[in-house]
């Protein structure tokens, strides 16, 4: 006997331990509370059981019903323990046994009648947040003897657990440390979306040349060889200079070969016209050798254009640009009609050239400036005036799709300014969001893979 009762007792105290751990582990208060009034029937063997919550004004609502996974607070058993439970919540005492018929909506045909265990669960000391719970047990006809003493042991543990489960995160919060590191995570948060909505202009940079706003070309009049270039390159010119001079040795032959021709026929014509004074019937032959000078004059003509056009002249006035660089290397060279030969830039005429990568377009937009640094003097800036942007790319040397931005430099900055120099464009667009432009960075690098 001695042995059943230590037995009995250690399962009851492994139950009071497993209702107290299951009641600290629950998610949330509604399932801590219902978790006390169910759980705990192994326990107290009641028939029913609900559990109160108590308001400063001594008002009381329902939080848990034994047996049921909704709340139904309108029913009738329901109506007679929350009279009871508020009754209990004006009086001092934590404990009352009393009747179910106490209630004062009680019928006295209801043949339901039981004893009620009325628990004040106060909570914890020392919370700084106060719930009181009120825990109604119902039994038959009496009270088992151990019903008083487990259920107001039982209540301690159901005050704490349901007073932590619901004011936990508020306790989190309360505290100092955490409640600091917790606004410092929030303002952190808030400063980095702030940062990440900052409008920016939106930018870039590319590289540029310095180029002539106004380019003459001049082209090979016919095909044949190259006498002699009187000019180097990057030299200033004037519009009419011989710049280069076509062998015309051999045009000029054909022309003396020509022109002699045409002489001897028009001897030959001379001489019989003459020769039709005295006899009509030479001028037939006079009519055909006028034709023939005609046929003969033909060549000459041709020969003499050749000849009128074996001097290259400059178009305009400028710096000269030779296409093969070097006066030594266009002399001599065999040009076929149409073939480039040099080009004059025009002087104080100065604009830049900057070639803006495709994956950068979207910064060419109305509102777009460029400012030049020259690599030559990386310290100064040059202002620029937007002139003309492409409409398509184009293929560049970098085997890279680039559009091509012309911008016209300001009189005062184009002094001292050489063409070819090259340099740095930071070019500046509308105003986005720097969040976008991370974004859009990040999404471009990744693209390459």
């Amino acid at each position: 006997m001695p042995n059943d009762d230590l037995a009995g007792k250690l399962k009851t105290f492994a139950a009071i331990l497993k209702f107290n751990h299951d009641l600290f582990e629950a998610e949330n208060f509604s399932q801590a509370a219902a978790m006390a009034v169910n759980n705990s029937r192994t326990l107290l063997n009641f028939r029913n059981s609900v559990l109160f919550e108590q308001f400063s004004d001594n008002s009381t609502q329902l939080v848990a019903q034994f047996g049921q996974t909704e709340l139904h607070p309108h029913t009738l058993q329901v109506q007679l323990f929350k009279q009871l439970a508020d009754r209990f919540s004006r009086q001092q005492n934590e404990y009352m046994v009393c009747e179910l018929k106490d209630a004062a909506d009680y019928d006295e045909t209801n043949d339901e009648n039981g004893i009620c265990i009325c628990l004040k669960l106060l909570p914890p000391p020392g919370a700084k947040k106060r719930c009181t719970l009120l825990w109604l047990i119902e039994y038959d006809k009496e009270l088992p003897p151990f019903a008083e003493n487990t259920a107001k042991l039982l209540g301690k543990s159901v005050s704490e657990a349901l007073n932590l489960v619901k004011y936990a995160e508020s306790a989190n919060w309360k505290d100092p440390v955490k409640s600091r590191k917790k606004w410092l995570f929030a303002a952190l948060i808030l400063l980095c979306i702030g940062i990440l909505l900052l409008p920016v202009r939106e930018s870039t940079t590319a590289e540029f040349t310095l180029k002539s706003s106004q380019i003459t070309a001049a082209y090979a009049w016919f095909d044949g060889p190259i006498a002699k270039c009187l000019k180097q390159d990057q030299t200033p010119v004037k519009k009419g200079d011989v710049i280069a001079v076509y062998d015309i040795s051999q045009r000029r032959y054909q022309y003396e070969i020509a022109l002699a021709a045409l002489n001897e026929a028009k001897a030959e014509l001379e001489l019989e016209r003459q020769n039709a004074f005295s006899d009509e019937s030479k001028l037939g032959k006079v009519k055909l050798l006028q034709k023939k000078c005609e046929m003969l004059a033909v060549p000459v003509e041709e020969a003499q254009w050749y000849l009128d056009h074996a001097q290259i002249k400059a178009p305009a006035d400028g710096i000269l640009a030779l296409t093969d660089k070097r006066a030594e290397q266009l002399a001599g060279k065999a040009v076929r009609t149409g073939d480039k030969l040099f080009e004059i830039l025009a002087r104080n005429s100065l604009v830049a050239e900057i070639p803006v990568n495709e994956r950068d377009a979207s910064i060419l937009q109305d509102d777009f400036s460029a400012v030049l640094f020259l690599h030559t003097a990386p310290e100064k800036a040059i202002a620029a005036e937007i002139s003309e942007i492409a409409s398509y790319p184009t293929l560049t040397a970098q085997n890279t799709y680039c559009y091509l931005v012309r911008s016209d430099l300001v009189h005062s900055a184009a002094d001292d300014l050489r063409f070819g120099m090259r340099g740095i464009a930071k070019l500046t667009g509308r105003k986005v969001c720097l969040g976008y432009m991370l974004f859009k960075n990040l999404i471009l690098y990744f693209r390459k893979f």
